[in-house]
């Protein structure tokens, strides 16, 4: 499991920096359910692909997500899509890769084609991803899923349309028709008393969905994680709107988005969706970690390969954590601003089972030339370390430390956004160990 401790938001940072102190309760969810889904890789290459499965935990309500693939080389868009899950419905589809593309293969009626057709056995969905930068790099990198728009289940009437009834036995068009009736609002429009006014009946703390990642090499071998998940740390208590206070991942009643038009983690999510309303930091500060520990195993039977991926990087291309500096066109601000020495500097220390440690390396995230021990796979985004070199004087296991220092000052919280975990490959398969993410001060 992955180790989910609520971070909270240091006041002494946040005062040494200017920011104005904000009291954050979102955490990385224990459970794996939550309002928003940050999975640190797929990967498709050949005979490898990606299953991911969502599903919509809430009997009692039905949902509206958005899945966005990301690229590993800079986290660009390189494919979105909807989710219309029924009460308790559950979504499958597959990163399948083909002649140095990726595709989205699904049969599901979850989600619809290009055409708005919603897919089955005899309109199956075999989406390209795109590649908007040239990176090449489709095939590997990381996605989210955002809990846009749950409605309860219960009689509504869609704008310009007839009365649907929300319930675990309703038709995916049914579904479509109430959440993609737009009003001046932003959310779906829905009369739940005929001839009543139309009102957004968006229920943020009913967004409650879980995901599952597996790997499949070819028939043989299978790596398996649940996605973190983010979320409030109470669902009982509603999301609250008081600033400065932010309770939950998604407060926004009208929060809600398309396919074909960007969704970043955090912009319109909290208070009451005004662009200002971004709670990137609070969304930050729930999975910062100063460091990732696992057991290792290293030897012809059994290999263990940790991924780290800076999900949320993308957001520093501009300065939202408010630090003031000043960086070129194109770089990345704190924490990942460039310096002399390059970005975040990794340093792992490697322990055997007889207590002896040894630091194996240390190198600049974004590739130093002269320090070869760091495999960026790829560079910017995800990195993956060839466990042989955490072997001390042959020894076969252990465990080991990824630790991130250097982290560049400027925004409120200790270390650096994070989420990771442990590829083992055991026998010729593939399995996913998770690391334990140190995510207090120490």
């Amino acid at each position: 499991m992955f180790n989910k401790k609520l971070l909270a938001a240091s006041m002494a940072a946040a005062i040494s920096t200017g920011m104005a102190v904000q009291v954050h309760a979102i955490q990385m969810q224990e459970n794996d359910i939550g309002q928003v889904l940050m999975a640190p890789t797929y990967m498709t290459s050949g005979d490898l692909r990606t299953d991911v499965t969502i599903v919509n935990t809430r009997t009692d309500a039905a949902v509206k997500a958005k899945i966005v693939f990301r690229n590993g080389i800079d986290s660009a868009e390189v494919l979105d899509f909807v989710l219309y899950l029924t009460p308790g419905d559950v979504w499958r589809g597959s990163v399948t890769g083909e002649a140095n593309a990726a595709f989205m293969d699904s049969t599901d009626d979850s989600m619809t084609d290009d055409g708005g057709n919603f897919a089955s056995a005899d309109n199956p969905v075999h989406q390209e991803f795109f590649d908007k930068t040239n990176s090449g790099q489709n095939g590997i990198g990381h996605f989210e899923v955002y809990g846009l728009y749950s409605v309860e289940v219960g009689e509504y009437t869609p704008v310009g349309g007839t009365a649907v009834t929300v319930q675990p036995t309703m038709t995916k068009p049914d579904l479509k028709a109430i959440f993609d009736s737009i009003t001046s609002e932003g959310g779906p429009g829905l009369d739940t008393v005929p001839g009543a006014m139309l009102s957004n009946s968006n229920k943020p703390m009913k967004l409650q969905i879980m995901g599952e990642t597996q790997l499949v090499n070819g028939a043989n071998g299978l790596i398996s994680y649940n996605i973190p998940a983010l979320g409030p740390t109470d669902y009982t208590q509603a999301c609250t709107t008081v600033v400065p206070y932010t309770n939950c991942v998604v407060e926004n009643t009208n929060f809600d988005a398309t396919v074909g038009s960007p969704t970043d983690m955090g912009v319109a999510m909290g208070w009451d969706g005004a662009l200002a309303d971004d709670n990137i930091i609070a969304i930050e500060t729930a999975i910062a970690a100063k460091d990732f520990s696992f057991p290792y195993t290293s030897d012809a039977a059994s290999v263990s390969i940790p991924v780290v991926s800076f999900v949320t990087k993308y957001r520093h291309l501009s300065d939202v954590c408010g630090s003031g500096v000043t960086v070129e066109s194109g770089a990345y601000y704190p924490p990942f601003e460039p310096t002399t020495i390059g970005e975040v500097i990794i340093s792992i220390t490697s322990y055997d089972n007889k207590e002896n440690s040894a630091v194996i390396t240390s190198s600049e995230f974004s590739g130093d030339d002269t320090v070869a021990d760091i495999l960026s796979l790829p560079i910017e985004v995800n990195f993956m370390t060839n466990i042989n070199y955490f072997s001390l004087d042959g020894s076969t296991s252990g465990w080991a430390n990824i630790g991130f220092y250097g982290v560049e000052p400027g925004c409120p919280y200790i270390g650096a956004p994070a989420v990771s975990s442990v590829l083992k490959n055991e026998g010729g398969g593939f399995y996913w160990n998770a690391t334990g993410d140190r995510r207090q001060a120490m």
